[in-house]
């Protein structure tokens, strides 16, 4: 496990690099895409764990903090569009570091359509995971919203809920509105991107949202649609440490098979 920094010298990205544990006959990389604000925290025991796993299927694996989050450049979160273009400068980091011939893209919640939004631009494109995606933005803002106020108000509390403004500090972070528009603009169903050689769809929700999503997507696209049923890591609860956060170890073994295909 090797941590750097990658990317231009006043935009600096914090990466970490898992080199492959056993050798496969054709150099094959993958990156792991984060989800948005605490649910990043939350979900970063099971990536590393995903790393580790993958780097054992022979996987070249490379983590990042996306602009403006954790430990890359900027004082807050860029947005989406900023983080198309981390994305991209990832994988071409990954590639050279890697001498990958093939690439592969892991997403979670928003990670996972911030991948599918960017997918169209990288021919290269082996393997897409699309894990829990974020299908619709303005329903992950109510879902951000409904969070915050669970986090603040005492049990039984009723209250008017107050929607993102431009001056809301969002959960823990001042959200900026460029990037609150940014987020409203996602919308997976509608623009059905997303492609790959192979994609993967997986649903431990039982949302009707994204079984329509894959089944659309599935109409001209090589989708494998998964659907199991485990406890969502992006939810916090008050006084809950994220070191004992449950691994999702079903979704993470579904999603290492399915990457370990032997024409992966």
């Amino acid at each position: 496990m090797e941590p750097f920094y990658f990317g231009p010298k006043d935009q600096r990205l914090f990466g970490v690099y898992h080199a492959p544990s056993v050798r496969r006959d054709v150099p094959a990389g993958v990156v792991l895409c984060y989800p948005f604000l605490q649910e990043y925290f939350r979900s970063h025991r099971a990536f590393l764990r995903l790393a580790t796993q993958l780097v054992g299927r022979g996987w070249h694996v490379l983590r990042f903090d996306y602009s403006g989050c954790g430990d890359s450049y900027g004082d807050g979160p860029s947005g989406p569009e900023a983080w198309e273009q981390d994305l991209r400068l990832a994988s071409r980091e990954l590639i050279d570091r890697a001498g990958a011939i093939k690439l592969a893209w892991v997403g979670l919640r928003l990670g996972a359509g911030l991948a599918a939004s960017v997918a169209p631009s990288v021919p290269s494109l082996s393997r897409l995971v699309l894990w829990d995606p974020i299908v619709n933005g303005p329903d992950y803002l109510r879902e951000l919203d409904e969070f915050r106020h669970a986090l603040t108000l005492s049990p039984g509390t009723r209250r008017k809920v107050e929607r993102f403004g431009p001056n809301d500090r969002g959960v823990g972070l001042d959200l900026a509105p460029e990037v609150l528009q940014s987020i409203n603009r996602l919308d997976l169903a509608s623009q059905l991107n997303a492609c790959a050689d192979q994609i993967l769809v997986l649903d431990t929700q039982e949302s009707n949202s994204t079984a329509d999503y894959a089944r659309r997507l599935a109409e001209n696209r090589n989708v494998t649609f998964k659907r199991l049923s485990e406890r969502p890591i992006w939810i916090e609860r008050k006084r809950n440490d994220p070191r004992n956060i449950k691994v999702p170890t079903a979704s993470l073994q579904a999603i290492v098979d399915w990457m370990s295909g032997t024409d992966a």
